[in-house]
């Protein structure tokens, strides 16, 4: 692994067109930080366990998300209403079946893999926003709806290199 790239998560990311409402509705909410980020859930690496532990190289961590990636189809989905994380300005979409999302982070829990500990139970979700904002603007981001369900057929692996986040390597879930 680059010592350079670090801290590295897994992600399942948007398929189009959600990907780019996404990026629009984050810059919509002036958050430029997460409009530059790929639109994505997190699987590892923010609730549940943390970021991989250093040292994995990242062949084996890519041989490890294929053989996961073979026991999945890409994902159907909807998102569920907005929740803000306790005591932050974090704004995110939940999900209305998390069991999927679950299913792929056990695997990778129980897989070879090696993660830091998390303080937070697993909440899949998909960040909007995470600047400060007004009450009034708070409550305006709380009432966001999104009724059309979208895929996620895309499994990656980020990482953090020079404060830009980097795909190190993708697997596709089987048709």
């Amino acid at each position: 692994m680059d010592a350079d790239t670090q801290p590295l998560f897994l992600v399942l990311e948007l398929d189009e067109p959600a990907a780019s409402r996404i990026t629009e509705l984050r810059t919509a909410c002036r958050d430029a930080f997460r409009a530059s980020l790929p639109a994505e859930i997190t699987v590892t690496g923010s609730s549940g366990v943390g970021v991989l532990v250093p040292g994995q190289a990242i062949e084996e961590i890519a041989g490890v998300m294929q053989e996961v990636a073979q026991g999945f189809a890409p994902v159907q989905a909807c998102f569920g209403p907005v929740m803000r994380f306790p005591d932050t300005n974090i704004f995110a979409f939940t999900m209305t079946d998390e069991a999927p999302f679950r299913a792929l982070h056990h695997q990778f829990v129980t897989s070879t893999l090696k993660f830091e500990r998390s303080a937070f139970p697993f909440k899949p979700h998909c960040t909007i926003s995470s600047i400060p904002v007004t009450e009034e603007e708070a409550t305006r981001r709380l009432r966001y709806r999104w009724s059309e369900a979208f895929s996620l057929s895309t499994l990656a692996l980020y990482g953090l290199r020079g404060g830009q986040v980097t795909r190190l390597a993708t697997v596709s879930l089987p048709c």
